[in-house]
């Protein structure tokens, strides 16, 4: 779920840094410049770019990598907790 919501913010920042108004028509425009098409629907089309694939990416690995160090990282905490006995 992190990772998604890390997704849909980069493509909040994509919209917003360029600076253009807020409307179907720009962000069709910003989103076929900087993204592929996926596929329309009746409400409108829908786009992929690049920088939101690779920061899910980066999201999930660092996610996956915390939870893979946590039990090593509370192992260590306990074997301190001992030696400070």
């Amino acid at each position: 779920m992190i990772a998604v919501l890390a997704h849909d913010l980069q493509h909040v920042r994509e919209v917003l840094d360029p600076g253009i108004p807020l409307d179907g028509s720009a962000m069709d425009s910003l989103f076929n410049r900087i993204g592929s098409r996926l596929r329309g629907t009746e409400m409108a089309e829908q786009y992929e770019t690049a920088a939101a694939q690779k920061v899910t990416t980066l999201v999930t690995r660092e996610l996956e990598g915390n939870n893979e160090k946590a039990p090593e990282k509370r192992r260590e905490d306990k074997d301190r907790g001992r030696l400070a006995s």
